[in-house]
């Protein structure tokens, strides 16, 4: 795909919007206000890959909450509904998010696209893409371990190829030391992510 094409599918306000209604429905006892926008809106007849990610602004920062998606395709109303659902309550990491933390919420609402399969551990490009890995269990066989992380979160952290890599190798659930042959047996597909956010704040003010 092509810059320009990238460029012209840019993920909307509105789409950060629809998903904090869908935490604020979910709290009411009530069904979401439908969106505006259609329901293929910019990423095709097919849907989109998404990722709703939920932070806490505390002091100018933002603090991670809740972040899930899905890498299957799906029309984006029924995409955003969901997963603005599974980010906020069921994410394993965090306790399932309470109203009463509903005015230092930030949503941030991530369109993947571009993917790219069939790379080696090291070829992709920091501050562009996202990673998505999946290797062998290095002790039980016929087991896949996988991880993703989208690609701000390398520049967030700062991290170079290698330790993103082996973060996500830790993250995918390996717990042991990660070596060279480990890293050698990851089958890496990148992609490119189109992300906005909104915070509680804002919609308040507006």
């Amino acid at each position: 795909m092509s810059q320009s094409s990238f460029e012209n599918k840019i993920a909307r306000p509105e789409h950060a919007l629809y998903t904090f209604d869908c935490l604020v429905a979910y709290f009411d006892k009530r069904e979401p206000v439908p969106p505006e926008f259609p329901n293929d809106e910019k990423v095709g007849a097919e849907g989109s890959s998404i990722f709703v990610t939920w932070n806490v602004l505390r002091g100018g920062e933002a603090y991670l909450r809740g972040c899930i998606g899905t890498f299957s395709k799906v029309p984006l109303h029924e995409g955003l509904r969901e997963y603005a659902l599974i980010a906020a309550l069921k994410d394993h990491r965090f306790p399932p998010i309470q109203r009463s933390l509903l005015p230092h919420l930030q949503c941030a609402v991530s369109l993947l696209v571009d993917f790219s399969p069939n790379h080696t551990w090291d070829d992709w490009t920091l501050g562009t893409h996202g990673i998505h890995i999946a290797f062998p269990h290095p002790t039980r066989p016929g087991r896949t371990l996988s991880a993703t992380y989208l690609p701000e979160v390398m520049s967030a952290q700062a991290w170079n190829k290698r330790e993103a890599v082996d973060s996500a190798i830790r993250k995918a659930g390996w717990d042991e030391h990660v070596t060279n042959e480990i890293r050698e047996s990851v089958k890496l597909e990148t992609y490119r992510s189109q992300k906005v956010a909104v915070d509680w704040r804002s919609i308040a003010s507006g």
